[in-house]
């Protein structure tokens, strides 16, 4: 499987937005009182004011029927109508994130159809976390194993009620510092950049990856209990009697964890600025200390979303080291790749 994001561009996109504004208002036409036979006048209007995709008049037409055919699926979405899930594909392939939210929470009415994975499961990797939120919830109600999967990978960045809608970019594969396949696509839906979570999905296997990563790695492969217990070890502070100095092994760990955690800080940008700025840093840094805790490798022994997991800790220039994952993916299928590191910049 190849993760893959459906859009529609210019006439066709406005084409689809008519026909789910045409037919969601027919369907409403009795409780909100939307005279029908207006709508039957848009589709000429659309056509010519979009004879040339770009220009104003293209986008203001395209707007009203947006703004029309929100208005209708909510609509739809609030009733509880039979007719909602049947919108919310037309309403998937929007241009308008707002329009695919809305199409997540109607293919949820009354709840998910296992039929619906597929296009659910795009909607969950779209580059706006408000749409991907909408499809986590879309896909917790499906009686789909895939789609209960998928929803319990779907990162919940959000720390406020409403979702974000401003689209995220994905970063640049070599701003990772991490050797990454060729064909490695940036999966949004599991990964956190805002703690230096970046997630990617490839159609090489495991062994693959793993063998490019062992020249550059400091240590791994190690499973996910091998791992914790370097980790626990490398962490543990010796207790000193008085008077007695610590022994060589002792001060080496001890270098090594400030070392660790000052490039980390470095990396993130803690110069001595405002509180709140060295408040975003210290959060950019968490993600650079991951190879110094034990509890990170937690995750990967869910055997119903990762198999075969084995873990690296890699060496960053100018960060902290890097802690990535590697496994067969069995939430989407292929292999995925999970870097840990201190956040890079942008969003």
């Amino acid at each position: 499987m190849r993760p893959a994001i459906r859009t529609r561009r210019g006439l066709a996109a406005a084409l689809a937005l008519f026909a789910l504004a045409l037919t969601a208002g027919a369907a409403i036409a009795d409780v909100r009182f939307i005279p029908v036979d207006p709508w039957a006048d848009l589709g000429q209007a659309v056509q010519a004011a979009c004879a040339t995709p770009g220009s104003p008049a293209c986008a203001h037409s395209r707007s009203y029927l947006t703004t029309r055919a929100l208005a209708a699926l909510k609509v739809l979405i609030d009733r509880r109508d039979d007719q909602a899930a049947a919108m919310g594909r037309l309403a998937a392939d929007a241009a308008d994130s707002r329009l695919r939210a809305a199409a997540a929470e109607a293919l949820a009415v009354p709840f998910a159809a296992n039929e619906d994975t597929p296009l659910l499961a795009e909607l969950a990797d779209d580059p706006v976390p408000a749409v991907r939120d909408a499809a986590r919830r879309a896909l917790a109600s499906s009686g789909d194993p895939r789609a209960q999967r998928l929803a319990r990978r779907i990162r919940h960045t959000s720390l406020s009620e409403e979702a974000d809608e401003r689209p995220e970019k994905p970063p640049a594969a070599a701003a990772m510092g991490v050797p990454l396949p060729a064909d490695a696509i940036y999966l949004f839906f599991a990964s956190e950049p805002a703690n230096g979570r970046y997630a990617w999905w490839t159609a090489k296997s495991p062994a693959e990856v793993a063998a490019a990563l062992r020249g550059k790695a400091k240590k791994g492969p190690l499973t996910p209990a091998e791992f914790r217990a370097h980790a626990e070890a490398a962490s543990e502070i010796p207790e000193i009697e008085d008077g007695e100095l610590p022994s060589a092994e002792a001060m080496a760990r001890a270098f090594e964890m400030a070392e660790q955690m000052m490039a980390a800080l470095e990396g993130a940008g803690a110069d001595g600025g405002s509180p709140e700025a060295m408040a975003g840093a210290m959060q950019r840094a968490a993600g650079g200390l991951a190879s110094l805790d034990p509890n990170a490798a937690d995750e990967y022994e869910d055997a119903d979303l990762y198999a075969d997991a084995r873990l690296f800790v890699v060496p960053v220039a100018g960060s902290a080291d890097a802690l990535v994952a590697v496994y067969r993916d069995l939430a989407t299928g292929g292999t995925g790749l999970t870097i840990q590191r201190t956040a890079v910049g942008g969003r």
